[in-house]
């Protein structure tokens, strides 16, 4: 056993990556986050995290990249 968290709260995701509690709390009610409810806490498992994080950052890169392109057109 590493010791390694397998399950997250929205706070603690909002702390790890620097973003609101409240669009952490928001994916997770549109299902963006898949969680499973334990007791009163909505948990993120750490590899429905990472996907959603991966495919944010593929999106954001992609967006960056498209207004880099119309940039250099209009240049």
């Amino acid at each position: 056993m590493t010791g390694e968290r397998e399950f997250f709260r929205a706070a603690e995701i909002a702390a790890l990556t620097g973003m609101s509690r409240r669009t952490i709390r928001r994916w997770i009610e549109d299902e963006v986050l898949p969680s499973v409810k334990v007791g009163g806490a909505r948990l993120v498992a750490k590899p429905d995290l990472e996907a959603v994080l991966s495919a944010t950052c593929d999106a954001l890169q992609e967006t960056s990249d498209e207004q880099e392109k119309n940039y250099d057109k209009s240049a």
